[in-house]
């Protein structure tokens, strides 16, 4: 059993942590739960007050040539192509440094931040010697390959997407991403070009940019500022800047209904102070200034549909707000729930925001209103095989004396590996609107999580979802690259549509499904290959579907 990463389940983590090589370093407890590997020995270190001494980066190719099973001319080829990261890379990460007093808190947040670079596929610290109150420490990971190529695709519904790019997140092994790709899907063509830089000129602040031509528009977007990279961070500060133009589709039955251009711009600054930080919990507080503008083109309709006109209102909003956090630092190790192979970090607490802000006319607004948002997620382990994970949130704005533009999301995760190589997963959404605005319509169908029934099938306000599963793992690998797993699975969703303001038949699907884990590449997900029947036959959504993509995110 792998739910937790524990020391002694030996198979969990990629690599194990190189416990003979430790000279006099405390061993710390034994026998007893560890919600992350080496936690205990990190522990006792810094209970007899060891600082850290030598940092030794070590960085293992995308795969292990000494081992007579990955020595093959696909992985000599694919070691000889893949540029490694540079260790400077990794040490621009790490939250530790040289003659710093240990906390094991901190190292396990170190692990969690190189674990979630895309480019690294393993990330571990480990003491490697303890002599005069100095502890040096060994920082591993293992790349991912990380050039891709035409690696995005899905069928789903009878529609198929498709992805032609170039596209590394660790350019030239410098952690940096460079993108030029086409993209088709089923509802636009798109050029593009990406720039994601996460340690700006080696500091701590970040940078990503796009540009893309569109089919039926463009799209520019910035983001740059310095996040609080780690608990203890005393400020973030964040820009956010999208001007975006392309076609808002509105579907009936999984038909083309409405067109009209969407034309968006979209600009937020953000600023935040840590209040307080103790006992592994604290809170922040800040300001923000938001502005955002939406104008629509002429509403183009298309024949055979019953879905009402969507109302398109221009609306140009700009105001202050107030923002506030408490955050809880609970983190655990989890393999084998989402993704296969990989290290899943998951918060044991909780986390919740709240924003409180006014559009004002003075400010640029076109009216004036209050606008609020809440969100919160929390963790819990529950007898050690079980986790569940659960997050909520609504936003809108008090406009006219209404509230307008709301949307609310509920969600829980259930994952149990009480049976050994099995998962079992129980999955739950339920999200609502009250007089949205036009972008955020509620659909149900296959890439909206009901892949027995074409995309788009139903639109509606109000949607509920469930989906429980049963995901079994081999140890068979193809080519050294994808860990092969299977699972069967039933959804059952429900919307209330826009045409009646009624609840529409509750939708069921059953289907088996090939899951591929993608164990080297630094585009991870699991890779699907699924039939998918409709267990409710509806008109144009009779027939079973063939899916294949990574279109599961739980």
């Amino acid at each position: 059993m792998c739910l937790l990463a524990l020391a002694a389940s030996a198979g969990c983590m990629p690599v194990a942590r190189a416990a003979d090589a430790l000279d006099a370093c405390p061993a710390g407890e034994t026998g007893q739960p560890e919600r992350w590997e080496g936690e205990h020995a990190w522990q006792a270190i810094a209970t007899q007050g060891y600082r850290i001494g030598k940092i030794k980066i070590v960085v293992d190719n995308v795969f292990d040539l000494n081992d007579p099973v990955e020595d093959t001319w696909y992985a000599r080829t694919a070691d000889v192509l893949h540029i490694s990261t540079l260790p400077g890379v990794i040490r621009d990460e790490l939250l530790i440094a040289p003659g710093q007093a240990v906390d094991a808190r901190v190292v396990y947040e170190s692990e969690r931040r190189l674990r979630a670079l895309s480019f690294l596929r393993y990330a571990m610290l480990t003491p490697v010697a303890c002599r005069d109150g100095v502890v040096d420490v060994e920082a591993h990971v293992e790349d991912a390959w990380t050039l891709k190529f035409n690696l995005s695709f899905a069928h789903v519904g009878g529609q198929s997407t498709f992805n032609a790019s170039f596209e590394d997140v660790d350019f030239l092994g410098t952690g940096k991403t460079l993108a030029v790709g086409h993209d088709t899907d089923t509802q636009r063509t798109s050029n593009q070009v990406t720039y994601v830089d996460p340690a700006l000129f080696g500091s701590r602040w970040q940078l990503g940019a796009t540009y893309a031509h569109l089919s039926d528009g463009s799209q520019r977007s910035l983001n740059l500022g310095q996040p609080f990279y780690e608990d203890e961070t005393p400020w973030s500060l964040n820009l956010q800047y999208l001007d975006q133009e392309q076609d808002l589709n509105f579907y009936d039955h999984a038909n083309l209904a409405w067109r009209a251009e969407d034309i968006q711009h979209f600009d937020e600054l953000d600023w935040m102070q840590l209040l307080h930080w103790g006992d592994r919990a604290g809170t922040r507080a800040g300001v923000s200034y938001l502005y955002e503008d939406f104008n629509y083109g002429p509403l183009q309709s298309f024949p055979e549909t019953s879905l009402p006109e969507p109302s398109l209102v221009a609306r140009r909003f700009a105001g202050p707000a107030l923002t506030w956090e408490y955050f809880q630092d609970r983190y655990a190790s989890f393999t084998d729930l989402a993704l296969i192979g990989r290290a899943e970090d998951y918060d044991l607490g909780w986390d919740t925001h709240a924003q409180l802000g006014y559009f004002g006319k003075d400010f640029g607004s076109r009216t004036s209103a209050w606008f609020y948002s809440l969100s919160s997620n929390y963790g819990l382990d529950v007898h050690g095989d079980t986790l569940m994970l659960a997050s909520g949130g609504v936003s809108g704005r008090r406009q006219g004396g209404l509230d307008r533009g709301v949307q609310g999301n509920l969600a829980f995760t259930l994952y149990n590996q009480s049976f050994g190589t099995q998962t079992l997963v129980l999955h739950g959404t339920a999200d609502f609107s009250i007089r949205p605005d036009a972008e955020y319509a509620l659909y149900l169908g296959g890439l909206q999580g009901m892949p027995g029934y074409p995309n788009y099938y139903l639109i509606g306000d109000r949607r509920w979802q469930l989906t429980a599963a049963d995901r079994v793992l081999t140890q068979t690998r193809l080519l050294n690259t994808f860990q092969v797993g299977f699972s069967v699975y039933a959804d059952a969703g429900q919307v209330r549509q826009f045409e009646t303001n009624d609840w529409s038949r509750t939708l069921a699907d059953a289907g088996i499904a090939l899951r591929l884990g993608d164990i080297r590449s630094a585009y991870g997900g699991v890779i699907y290959v699924t039939f998918a029947w409709p267990l409710v036959k509806l008109p144009g959504a009779d027939q079973r579907q063939f899916v294949i993509g990574n279109i599961v995110t739980f």
